[in-house]
């Protein structure tokens, strides 16, 4: 009776055992706050550059998925600071670019560097979608002044009537065709960064310390710690207990 009386008060034990070593309680958290506080101020500062740009009509993969633009660029980079290339795609027809690392002047080159050679080839991209755009134009208006000429000279009577329909019908097409041509190089949009702004005057910023998170990390960490440390020392103070106690 006296075990069962004792197995079911081994929680209220535990409690107690806990108020009495409440100095431990409360120094392991106090311990685990100052290491983190000394890790967070000896740590070196991350410096971080970030550039967004609107590729616009250069709708290449290339120079549109994450993936390959890394893949592209990395190797434009320092080894130590190359995985801290990032490309995501916030918004459609957006790309950003991020770098960074330890040291300022070798993010800040290696930044300028990557978002210089990116830019150059969304450029370059956007430039062959024009001379695409204009040779078909330029196809499409051979064509359209052959048909009209055409036209001029078949008669719409007799054996030419089904001839002279075809060719007035695909005339139309293709005056259609040509005028929505013209219409997407009057409004293909160049690449730009956003907000616009110089590539020779990007910004490398000292991130900011993340000592806050450290500091919350720290404190439920050293509770865990400090309950676990009290509960097993509660249960080695008990099993050598019953140990020295005779059968």
């Amino acid at each position: 009776m006296n075990e069962e009386a004792k197995k079911s008060y081994a929680f209220y034990d535990y409690l107690a055992f806990m108020w009495q070593k409440k100095f431990w309680l409360i120094a392991i958290p106090i311990i685990t706050i100052i290491i983190a506080v000394i890790v967070s101020a000896v740590t070196k500062p991350t410096y971080q550059g970030t550039v967004l740009f609107n590729v616009a009509d250069s709708t290449d993969d290339k120079v549109t998925v994450p993936d390959i633009i890394m893949s592209n660029y990395q190797d434009l980079l320092p080894k130590d600071i190359q995985p801290t290339l990032q490309v995501i795609v916030p918004k459609y027809k957006q790309v950003q670019i991020q770098l960074s690392g330890k040291d300022k002047d070798e993010v800040q080159k290696g930044f300028t560097k990557v978002s210089k050679a990116y830019y150059a080839d969304l450029q370059k991209v956007f430039q062959q979608k024009i001379n695409m755009s204009k040779q078909y134009m330029a196809t499409l208006q051979q064509r359209v002044t052959a048909l009209e000429q055409a036209s001029k000279v078949i008669k719409p009577s007799g054996s030419n009537v089904d001839a002279f329909t075809n060719l007035q019908k695909e005339l139309a097409t293709r005056q259609e065709q040509l005028q929505s041509s013209k219409l997407d190089l009057a409004s293909a949009q160049a690449p730009v960064i956003v907000p616009p702004s110089s590539l020779n005057n990007l910004i490398v910023t000292e991130k900011a310390s993340p000592w806050k998170a450290n500091i919350i990390i720290a404190l439920l960490a050293g509770i865990i710690l400090g309950m676990v440390v009290v509960t097993l020392w509660k249960y080695i103070l008990d099993a050598k207990s019953s140990r020295n106690q005779p059968l």
